[in-house]
């Protein structure tokens, strides 16, 4: 793995913590229910700005889906934007790292 690609890759799953502790706190002060957008956690109390993914150069998070009651949420890094830190997986790395509120991070194919 060249060490650009896996520092990339460190660095994006890091803003998907960042991102699901945002929509935690979120949650904590709405009643349990996460907001319908990701805008919603900025600017403000939660994050400063939407993270960017550094492989890609721009935000990527862009399929976050919460559902209808508002107590679950996934999203992913959209894209094959760590293709060359996931050499070896027998699955596409399309849409990872990923996270979701009942797994926590999925961070490989």
């Amino acid at each position: 793995i060249p060490a650009r690609s896996s520092g990339q890759l460190t660095a994006c799953k890091s803003n998907c913590k960042n991102l699901a502790t945002a929509l935690e706190m979120y949650a904590s002060d709405n009643a349990g229910l996460y907001p319908t957008r990701l805008d919603q956690l900025v600017p403000g109390n939660y994050l400063k700005t939407l993270p960017t993914c550094p492989a890609a150069g721009m935000v990527t998070y862009t399929d976050y889906k919460v559902s209808p009651r508002g107590t679950y949420f996934r999203f992913s890094c959209v894209g094959n934007n760590h293709a060359s830190a996931y050499g070896g997986f027998d699955k596409s790395s399309n849409n990872y790292p990923a996270y979701s509120a009942a797994q926590g991070l999925v961070d490989h194919p």
